[in-house]
């Protein structure tokens, strides 16, 4: 039987006070070491898949219920054409206010295929003032080797 690629086992964790499903172990495990840099006051504060970004001039369309914030740009304004085809929008897996620096986000990711790297190359073509950190899997085994018995 061939496993569905796109069949997610969704984690539960609770971290500190906030009880998410995530989508992996990894970011289960990124969730807890921000709570760990929240607690040492490194960060001020994270979120978990609040921001939805758009690639599009126009406002999005209207849910009956949107939990996230939603952000969108004109491409026009920074030199590009809207989108022909493919991912019109993206969450991103955490936001992050960081303590010395601007907020930015982080995007967890165990294996980058092309439609990742497509996704992430628009997020920083298309919103260029925002700070974005990708974590693989070679960065979450040099992360779990640093502090990985010291994270609750």
């Amino acid at each position: 039987m061939a496993r569905n690629r796109h069949h997610f086992a969704h984690v539960q964790r609770p971290v500190g006070v906030r009880g998410h499903k995530y989508r992996s172990k990894a970011e289960s495990n990124y969730a807890a070491y921000l709570e760990w840099l929240k607690g040492l006051g490194q960060i001020a504060d994270w979120k978990y898949e609040q921001v939805e970004m758009w690639f599009t001039p126009w406002p999005p369309p209207v849910r009956k219920k949107r939990k996230r914030a939603t952000v969108w740009t004109n491409p026009a304004t920074l030199g590009l054409t809207g989108i022909s085809k493919g991912r019109t929008t993206c969450v991103l897996d955490f936001s992050v206010d960081w303590r010395p620096g601007p907020p930015g986000y982080v995007e967890v990711k165990g294996y980058l295929d092309a439609r990742s790297k497509t996704l992430l190359d628009r997020v920083r073509r298309y919103f260029p003032g925002i700070r974005l950190d990708v974590i693989g899997s070679k960065e979450m085994r040099i992360l779990g080797r640093q502090v990985g018995g010291i994270v609750p």
